[in-house]
């Protein structure tokens, strides 16, 4: 799970970086904030997430 989650960020920024529009630190930092609240969102409905669970991004989170 996280060579896939590592990949996915990876693919984003060269993807970015291609484009032009790779940026700064903020912008990793947004992309991490946008995972965790999709994270927040993925895991709302768990009644009672685990540890694991609660510290897990997916590579849907990094999407």
């Amino acid at each position: 799970m996280v060579r896939r989650a590592l990949a996915a960020i990876t693919q984003r920024f060269h993807r970015e970086q291609d484009a032009g529009t790779l940026g700064n630190a903020r912008d990793a930092r947004t992309l991490f904030e946008q995972a965790i609240e999709r994270q927040a969102a993925r895991l709302a409905n768990h009644p009672s997430p685990t540890s694991a669970q609660l510290i897990e991004l997916t590579v849907a989170d990094l999407s």
